[in-house]
């Protein structure tokens, strides 16, 4: 994945499960609404990695400005969480967790706890 590069407004758009066999996701199964600010980054700077759960940008609406910095989306393919080896270890990364709400929501926090688990074992 590429660096941070801009975001929306805070919106409800639906989630995609990516990757069913990673541990953590079935709260977020049936295309989950969610609320969020939708990051999106830049072209991929990274190879290697696992998405496992996408934003449906079709589900809400993804243009941003900030100056001269515009954002129209990312496309088809819009990953908002992800993992990969890395230099001998692990990397996981969610871009959930914008609204203070979610940190009570069971689903949310099982894919916390999944991603933490498998970054520091490499167990599913």
């Amino acid at each position: 994945m590429g660096v941070f590069k801009i975001h929306p407004a805070i919106q409800t758009a639906a989630l995609n499960v990516l990757d069913p066999k990673f541990p953590g996701l079935q709260g977020f199964a049936n295309n989950k609404l969610w609320t969020d600010e939708w990051y999106q980054f830049s072209a991929d700077k990274t190879t290697g990695l696992n998405n496992i759960l996408a934003v449906d940008e079709a589900t809400y609406n993804p243009k941003a400005k900030w100056g001269d910095n515009v954002g129209e989306g990312m496309g088809k393919l819009h990953p908002v969480s992800w993992y990969h080896n890395y230099d001998g270890g692990r990397s996981f990364y969610t871009a959930l967790g914008h609204l203070p709400t979610v940190y009570s929501d069971e689903s949310f926090l099982n894919h916390l706890y999944a991603g933490i688990f498998w970054a520091a074992t490499g167990k599913k």
